[in-house]
C-alpha cells in the first residue's frame, strides 16, 4: 500500500513539474534598458598654478625677482580674495630647479568658482595657472534612489508602449539587473561646471496575453 501511495504521489509531482515546465517555456516575456539623467551642479573649484624665479628681460620691462619675492606677493594679492597662505597646498610632484630657476606647483580650493579668472587678472610675473577644474559633492543615497527609480519607470513606460504594439499586456517583472549600482558614489574633478550621471538597469518584463 505504501509503494502504491509514492507511485501516485511522485506521478502527481512530476505531473505539476511538467505543467510549470511547459507554462515557463511559453511565457512571453521582453528585457528592456530603463534609463534616468540627472545633472549635478560642482559645489567650488580646484586650481593648479605654478611660482617661479623671474629672468630679468630688459625688453619687456620686467626685473628679475628670486622665488620667495614672487610668493610673498602672491600671498598678499590672495588676501584680496580672503585667502591665506594655508590654502594654498602644495603638489610635491611638480617642484623643479633648473637653468631657468626654482619653480614650485600649488593646488587651490575654493568655492569661489571666480576664482580662477580673478588670479589670472592679477597678471603677476613669475604666476602661472596651469590647470583648473570643477570639484563636485558626492551623490547621496536618495539621489542615487531617485535616479534607479526614475531608471525603473523609464523601463516600464517603453516596455508598455511595445506591449501595446503588439497587442498584449505588460505582466509582472521578472528580473531586474542594476548595471549602474556603483556608478555614483562620487563625482571626479571636471573641466565642466555642470556633470550629467546617468544610471542604468535591465529589466524584463511578463508579457500576457
Amino acid at each position: 500500500m505504501n509503494k502504491i501511495v509514492k507511485i501516485l504521489l511522485l506521478t502527481l509531482i512530476f505531473s505539476q513539474f511538467m505543467k510549470e515546465m511547459n507554462a515557463q517555456s511559453t511565457e512571453r516575456f521582453i528585457r528592456i534598458v530603463g534609463t534616468s539623467k540627472q545633472k549635478f551642479n560642482s559645489n567650488g573649484i580646484k586650481i593648479e598654478l605654478n611660482i617661479s624665479d623671474v629672468m630679468e628681460n630688459n625688453r619687456n620691462g620686467v626685473r628679475a625677482m628670486n622665488f620667495d619675492s614672487v610668493y610673498i606677493k602672491f600671498i598678499n594679492e590672495l588676501r584680496k580674495f580672503n585667502l591665506e597662505e594655508k590654502n594654498l597646498e602644495v603638489n610635491s610632484a611638480n617642484i623643479s630647479r633648473g637653468y631657468n630657476g626654482f619653480s614650485k606647483s600649488y593646488f587651490i580650493y575654493s568655492g569661489d568658482k571666480n576664482l580662477a579668472e580673478k588670479i589670472a587678472g592679477l597678471k603677476l610675473n613669475g604666476v602661472q595657472l596651469t590647470s583648473v577644474q570643477y570639484t563636485y559633492s558626492n551623490i547621496g543615497s536618495n539621489e542615487v534612489e531617485g535616479m534607479l527609480l526614475n531608471a525603473i519607470n523609464d523601463a516600464k513606460r517603453k516596455a508598455k508602449n511595445i506591449a501595446d504594439e503588439l497587442g498584449l499586456k505588460l505582466g509582472r517583472i521578472l528580473n531586474i539587473e542594476d548595471t549602474s549600482g556603483n556608478c555614483c558614489g562620487n563625482i571626479k574633478d571636471s573641466k565642466d561646471a555642470i556633470e550629467t550621471i546617468e544610471y542604468h538597469v535591465n529589466i524584463t518584463f511578463a508579457l500576457n496575453e
